[in-house]
């Protein structure tokens, strides 16, 4: 099965993709923003990045992140509405309830057919993130299907 590969969002030089898409380069390690296989889109875990959340604070980062994930599931023709499973990585500390809350408040601002047809979801509480100031981190499965 062929894989597509998408390359990871950054605010950087420009690339321009094989859909056409422009794309900051990357200026660390490669990975994929997302990888298509079959009718599966696999997107790598969103963040805030410094200056996103003004105030810091995970419900604010929360907040911000699913904006983030609409627009780059519409980058590859899906949506919010087409989530199959999500999983929110918590910084230790933080209040995991209000997040997972705050998380599914905003999606079902993009997409209210989550409300009646919810994807899977997961939660996991980690010491640290990628960088300081990151309180929460998303990734996400979804599907092009009907």
């Amino acid at each position: 099965m062929k894989r597509k590969f998408y390359p990871l969002y950054r605010k950087m030089d420009p690339v321009e993709s094989k859909k056409g898409a422009v794309w900051p380069r990357r200026e660390m390690h490669e990975f994929a923003k997302a990888i298509v296989v079959g009718d599966l889109a696999f997107l790598s875990g969103v963040s805030v990045e410094p200056g996103e959340a003004p105030s810091g604070e995970a419900l604010e980062q929360i907040e911000v992140i699913v904006k983030k994930l609409n627009s780059a599931l519409q980058d590859i023709g899906l949506s919010l509405g087409k989530l199959v499973k999500h999983t929110i990585y918590v910084k230790q500390g933080e209040d995991g309830h209000a997040i997972s809350n705050k998380f599914h408040d905003v999606c079902y601002q993009y997409a209210p057919i989550l409300r009646d047809e919810p994807d899977a979801g997961t939660m996991v509480y980690v010491s640290g993130l990628g960088l300081d100031g990151m309180k929460v981190e998303v990734d996400v499965i979804a599907a092009y299907t009907d």
